[in-house]
């Protein structure tokens, strides 16, 4: 159980394979009105488990209460913090390079089109990473997949 879980958070492991992750309907709204970032990742999200209208009609205001601001803040956060914590090492695993690299590219995202983050990694590294650096990270994210 996540200790930072509040009263409105489902946080249920199943098994060392699967987590059941989810919110209640007033933190939902709550997180959606503040601009949250992880509201507009899992509602765009490729994978739909079950569709219900709600996700539908919700899906539809969002774009009202994206705040590229919020957004900024927390991406730029989110890099400075695995900067500190994971890049200042002598060594350094793969995958610890995109914990900064993926809300860089968000941050691009935003600053170049002004909308929320498509879900897929793929999709911002293709439009938002310089041509030179596409190759480099290429043979990072190869690294990384083939790393245990």
């Amino acid at each position: 159980m996540n200790p930072e879980a509040g009263p409105g958070d489902l946080l249920h492991p199943i098994n060392n394979m699967l987590d059941i992750n989810g919110w209640d309907l007033q933190k939902t709204l709550r997180l959606l009105y503040k601009s949250n970032p992880t509201s507009f990742k899992w509602f765009s999200s490729p994978i739909v488990y079950k569709e219900t209208e709600f996700a539908d009609k919700f899906r539809n205001i969002m774009d009202d209460y994206f705040s590229s601001k919020c957004s900024l803040y927390h991406y730029i956060s989110m890099a400075e913090g695995s900067y500190r914590e994971y890049l200042k090492r002598e060594m350094v695993r793969a995958k610890k390079y995109f914990y900064v690299l993926r809300p860089v590219l968000a941050c691009r995202w935003i600053f170049d089109k002004g909308t929320a983050l498509p879900r897929l990694f793929s999709e911002r590294m293709e439009e938002e990473l310089p041509r030179d650096l596409k190759d480099e990270v290429h043979r990072l994210l190869d690294l990384k997949m083939k790393s245990p």
